[in-house]
């Protein structure tokens, strides 16, 4: 972030004075959430993979079973 950047950064936030960490919120709070976010990404996108999956199956298996039962009849 070049100087331009840091003094619009200040001006949109009022904060003229302070450093751009004080800017963004520098405090345990905001990076222990931060931190968590990330972390929790590689459950999440595991998750999402596994529905997919999941409801493919689903419907490879009602279409299975829908040809199956007009082969029958």
């Amino acid at each position: 972030m070049d100087f331009d950047d840091k003094m619009w950064a200040g001006v949109k936030s009022g904060a003229l004075g302070q450093s751009e960490d004080d800017v963004v919120g520098n405090s345990p709070g905001v990076r222990r959430e931060l931190t968590e976010s990330i972390r929790s990404l590689p459950r999440w996108r595991k998750g999402v993979r596994w529905k997919k999956i999941e409801t493919r199956r689903k419907i490879v298996g009602g279409s299975q079973k829908a040809c199956r039962e007009l082969g029958r009849s």
